[in-house]
């Protein structure tokens, strides 16, 4: 079985999602991650349904001396995606469902 997950870690915490559907099909699927800030909420979106959400408790998580990680787990142990990864795109914006489900029918 092959999950995302999504961890936020902004140096006072660390929070990590998973999605509940298995991606080990050998298809395309378009995944999405809404962080809501104000509610503290994420939700996670495959192929425009929604999969999952959990709180997120880690407060501001735009700190630009952090990195972003794309594809790995913890680099530390060699835990790296395998597969491909494609089209990555931040919105400074929260998406709505209409939103993730035009970009879905747009690209499959």
């Amino acid at each position: 079985q092959s999950l995302v997950s999504v961890k936020l870690n902004s140096g006072e915490g660390e929070i990590i999602g998973y999605n509940k559907k298995n991606l080990l099909d050998g298809n395309w699927h378009n995944v999405i991650f809404v962080r809501d800030k104000f509610i503290n909420l994420v939700k996670v979106y495959i192929d425009g349904i929604l999969e999952n959400e959990f709180y997120d408790l880690t407060n501001d998580i735009s700190d630009i001396s952090n990195s972003l990680s794309v594809g790995v787990g913890n680099p530390e142990i060699n835990d790296w995606f395998v597969g491909n990864i494609s089209d990555i795109s931040i919105f400074n914006s929260i998406l709505s469902e209409a939103e993730i489900n035009a970009s879905y029918i747009e690209n499959y």
